[in-house]
């Protein structure tokens, strides 16, 4: 599958669901398929951050880069940017779903928006061979991810609980079903 014929099969996977998108135009001229490789779409979700979560899908070359984020910065200052950076480590060595053996995912912070990401990459032949598994990862698993995370992650960085509160009872108790371990 190629770039072209990856963007085709998305776009109209995502007519003929009634989702809607919208194509990067930051020169407000009329945009032509070929000519636009970055799309947009977003999921109302009031639980989080910000009201909803966008997701960003980038065809590159040899594969489709999809990230999804809070649309809100959360990063204010240096010192929330040091904690941010802690859980998002945190959250890359123990988030661990059952679904996530396809596409690995990365957590990572936009440097310029001050946002936290949730990346993958997807190559073009997965993306044909496991079309509609690929579209429900970015869809709704990235998405859910992402969700899922925001309660403990944005307490944390408020200052309302403490790093072991986050990780150990948030994201490993609550959401994982893990026990809790002692401090």
């Amino acid at each position: 599958m190629t770039k072209k014929e990856a963007k085709k099969k998305i776009l109209g996977y995502f007519k003929e669901n009634s989702i809607p998108y919208r194509f990067l135009n930051e020169e407000s001229k009329l945009i032509i398929l070929d000519f636009s490789d970055t799309v947009y779409l977003n999921v109302e979700i009031p639980e989080v951050i910000g009201g909803y979560i966008e997701t960003c899908l980038r065809f590159l070359g040899e594969g489709l880069f999809a990230q999804s984020y809070y649309c809100q910065p959360v990063i204010h200052s240096e010192e929330i940017e040091v904690k941010a950076a802690r859980i998002i480590a945190y959250l890359n060595q123990h988030l661990n779903y059952t679904c996530n053996s396809l596409y690995p995912h990365i957590f990572g912070l936009d440097d310029e928006g001050g946002d936290i990401l949730n990346r993958c990459y997807i190559r073009y032949e997965l993306l044909e061979r496991y079309f509609y598994e690929s579209m429900n990862h970015i869809l709704n698993f990235s998405v859910q991810q992402l969700a899922d995370v925001c309660l403990p992650v944005m307490s944390y960085l408020a200052g309302e609980s403490t790093y072991f509160e986050a990780t150990k009872i948030g994201i490993d108790h609550k959401l994982m079903g893990n026990p809790v371990e002692a401090q």
